[in-house]
């Protein structure tokens, strides 16, 4: 998006829409666990667990997209 609205249109690009359908795709399918998950249990026991392993995710993710490991392991 930082590009589009700086001049250089990513839209032209396939992998573009590649990876907005990937993060529409997880999306939904997290929606529809967390349900299933509501419907069985407790919003106590859910909301939780779902924000630890949210957390998670998003930490991890973000070290291998900064590639923060290089930091602990080369220098």
């Amino acid at each position: 998006m930082k590009l589009t609205f700086s001049g250089s249109n990513q839209m032209i690009y396939p992998s573009t829409y590649f990876f907005l359908f990937l993060v529409a795709i997880s999306a939904i399918f997290q929606l529809n666990y967390l349900n299933l998950a509501l419907d069985l249990f407790s919003t106590a026991a859910v909301s939780p667990v779902y924000y630890v392993f949210f957390t998670s995710a998003t930490i991890c993710s973000n070290v291998l997209l900064f590639q923060g490991y290089y930091y602990f392991f080369f220098e």
